[in-house]
């Protein structure tokens, strides 16, 4: 097998983990105005799209990237996308504790994001 190939699943399989974990933290942490958190569909993923949570100002869309340089290259590939999609940098040698800070901390980041643009 190719060596190429063999580190690309190696990275698939790290950030479904992440995708994964990312999903965890935010069910696990019961914010009132969540009312559902999932994985991205195979179509949503397709548009960018990792982790959907609907809320109470609805739909927040999330793509979780291992790297700063994966973010990059996100908003360079999908920065023009008609759908708001924000964008998570999760290293994997994050404590698990820093990990679910982040992913909360960029949760309630893209919230209060919607609710300026709306002036609330």
């Amino acid at each position: 097998m190719d060596v190429l190939k063999v580190f690309g699943q190696l990275d698939n399989e790290r950030g479904r983990r992440n995708e994964e974990r990312a999903l965890d933290a935010v069910t696990t942490a019961n914010l009132s105005w969540i009312r559902s958190a999932r994985l991205a569909t195979r179509e949503e993923d397709a548009r960018g799209i990792d982790l959907v949570l609907e809320t109470d100002v609805g739909g927040l869309f999330f793509q979780i990237k291992s790297s700063h340089r994966g973010k990059r290259k996100f908003i360079d590939t999908h920065g023009k996308s008609r759908t708001r999609i924000a964008v998570i940098v999760l290293q994997h040698l994050l404590t698990e504790k820093l990990f679910q800070t982040r992913i909360l901390e960029a949760v309630h980041s893209e919230r209060k994001a919607i609710l300026d643009l709306r002036g609330c």
